[in-house]
């Protein structure tokens, strides 16, 4: 397979960027309704940034985008 351009990657990381705060935008809007103290909210929400990006970039490797 030959190798993505240059606009490829960043359209790549653009991707997997905007998913994972839409992951974690939506944990620090919904938790809170369900209780979670501030802490609880912030800690999950960078956990699913961390866990959504790393899942992304995972599977555009796979894909040899990235």
């Amino acid at each position: 397979m030959p190798t993505p351009s240059p606009a490829v990657r960043v359209m790549a990381l653009a991707i997997a960027a905007l998913s994972a705060l839409v992951a974690a935008l939506v944990g620090f809007i919904v938790l809170p309704h369900l209780g979670a103290s501030i802490l609880t909210t912030t800690l999950s929400s960078c956990g699913a940034f961390v866990t959504v990006s790393a899942g992304t970039l995972h599977v555009l490797r796979e894909f040899n985008l990235f």
